[in-house]
């Protein structure tokens, strides 16, 4: 997923048996940059565990399906900022892709159960 010219954030950690549970940002030498939530899998806001998809917005927010935290989070530019916007409570249940269409303002949610729930994002971030 391109988040500009020149650099872009990779999801690891797609299945159980994988010993990264992070995003991290490329160059265009394909150099890793930086990484975000460290490697082992978690719970808490610093954490990731099985980051299953992503999507980047405009403003160049990284919004993640963190699939076994049932939760979605979003990340700042540069994987910073970690904020929690929707969880279990939001009726999650292991989100396994996104997609945000900003035309009309909806973030689309696949679950593993094959249900895709449908939110509209009420402000710019």
């Amino acid at each position: 997923m391109a988040v500009d010219d020149r650099v872009w954030v990779v999801s690891h950690g797609a299945s159980s048996t994988s010993a990264s549970h992070r995003l991290c940002l490329i160059d265009g030498q394909r150099k890793q940059m930086t990484h975000s939530h460290g490697a082992a899998p978690g719970a808490d806001l610093d954490q990731l565990n099985q980051p299953r998809s992503l999507t980047v917005d405009s403003f160049g927010h990284v919004w993640v399906a963190d699939c076994c935290n049932n939760r979605i989070k979003l990340l700042g530019v540069d994987l910073d900022n970690p904020a929690e916007l929707l969880n279990a409570d939001d009726k999650l249940s292991y989100p396994t892709c996104l997609c945000l269409n900003e035309n009309d303002g909806l973030l689309y949610i696949g679950q593993r159960s094959g249900k895709i729930l449908v939110f509209k994002v009420l402000e710019e971030l």
